[in-house]
């Protein structure tokens, strides 16, 4: 036996129509007086919702901050490519170019994308939560396009991404050259005095000639 009952999209703390299933066996009779005989049976209820509604909402909320991404991606190319002309390194530059557009690219998707991944995701659980009524559930896993499964697949996107952001940056601070110089600034070595310790020397050996 299994009861299904739905939230009604379109009106607030409101179900449809529960759906009541049997599944029937045949059994014999003398099996009611029978005391020492068990018969096997079975009682599900799922109460789910339907999340069009909000995966809709989520879709806009995507295309908003992958557009914010893609604008944040092109200022910190554009102001790499300023410091790193492609006239000083022109047999590389490409290279480069492409190794730290991916970089970019997987560095701001992840961060801004996880910002909007735990905001979505704590809405849902506060809201589920401090609901008096039903009116919001939480998505259901092993059902067909399931809520929970697109979740699950975004959260290993930006898992991903993330790692891979971090394994190009240790690669690039591995391959850097680091010099470390000591600067002494022109007016301040002006001030220096120099003495010339032969000078003095000799001028004393000429005033005291016996010694």
């Amino acid at each position: 036996m299994r009861l299904t009952v739905q939230m009604d999209p379109g009106k607030e703390e409101r179900i449809r129509k529960p759906l009541l299933e049997i599944d029937y066996r045949t059994y014999k009779t003398d099996i009611i007086t029978d005391l020492s005989v068990e018969v096997p049976a079975s009682f599900y209820f799922d109460y789910y919702e339907e999340g069009a509604a909000f995966e809709q909402s989520g879709e806009i909320i995507v295309y908003v901050f992958n557009a914010l991404v893609l604008l944040v991606v092109a200022v910190r190319m554009y102001y790499w490519i300023k410091m790193n002309p492609p006239r000083y390194v022109a047999r590389h530059w490409g290279v480069s170019f492409g190794m730290k557009l991916l970089l970019v690219i997987c560095d701001v998707w992840s961060n801004i994308m996880f910002t909007v991944y735990f905001a979505v995701t704590s809405y849902w659980f506060i809201m589920y939560k401090m609901q008096s009524n039903a009116y919001l559930l939480m998505p259901q896993k092993n059902i067909e396009n399931s809520t929970y499964d697109i979740f699950f697949v975004f959260l290993c996107l930006i898992i991903g991404t993330k790692t891979l952001a971090v394994f190009m940056t240790i690669l690039n601070q591995t391959k850097a050259d680091i010099f470390i110089m000591d600067w002494e600034k022109y007016e301040s070595m002006k001030l220096v005095e120099i003495v010339d310790t032969s000078a003095n020397a000799n001028a004393q050996q000429q005033a005291n000639p016996n010694n």
